[in-house]
């Protein structure tokens, strides 16, 4: 009987360890595919998270403006103005009358404009060449200081700037290039 008993614990062990063959046959694939959709799902509660994160960057940038008063908007409100030549025209003659006024000498001899390409959002660019004599390099270098202030009504970006060599005691001419970026 021991012999009986025997024979069927043994056959116990091989159903269950059949059985448990099967059973990781069958599903070794559930178990992979349950990892796997963990660490999807890990990625893309990642990614979430950054996208609320930008989000709400986004919608505090757009909060500042909207809200005329803020910073960021007055800082842009310079690029959405319409391209006026008149007011760009009393710009520089305002700058020049002043400087004049203190006696140093700036000449201007003519100021060309050129609108033109459309850039990225929608934002057109113009060029505008001042050229004038000057009566020292110093008047220069605090003429193009005033067109590139970001204080001023117009931000102007120079690309690219030469004159002549500057004998301390003549004055010289120059052309100086602007750039204008507007709505």
């Amino acid at each position: 009987m021991a012999d009986i008993n025997q024979n069927h614990t043994f056959l116990g062990y091989i159903i269950v360890l059949l059985a448990l063959f099967v059973l990781v046959f069958f599903t070794k694939n559930v178990f992979g595919d349950l990892q796997q959709n963990l660490d999807l799902q890990d990625q893309k509660n990642a990614k979430l998270q950054q996208n609320e994160t930008e989000l709400s960057q986004l919608n505090t940038i757009k909060k500042d403006f909207s809200d005329n008063s803020s910073e960021a908007s007055s800082q842009i409100s310079k690029f959405t103005k319409p391209f006026d030549d008149q007011a760009i025209i009393d710009h520089i003659y305002d700058y020049v009358s002043k400087v004049n006024a203190n006696g140093t000498a700036i000449a201007l001899r003519w100021v060309s404009f050129s609108e033109g390409n459309v850039w990225d959002l929608w934002f057109k660019e113009a060029t505008i060449d001042v050229s004038a004599r000057f009566g020292s390099e110093q008047t220069l270098i605090n003429m193009i200081s005033y067109f590139i202030d970001p204080d001023a009504n117009y931000t102007f970006f120079i690309d690219a700037l030469s004159y002549p060599a500057i004998w301390k005691s003549t004055s010289f001419q120059a052309s100086i290039p602007l750039k204008l970026f507007y709505k």
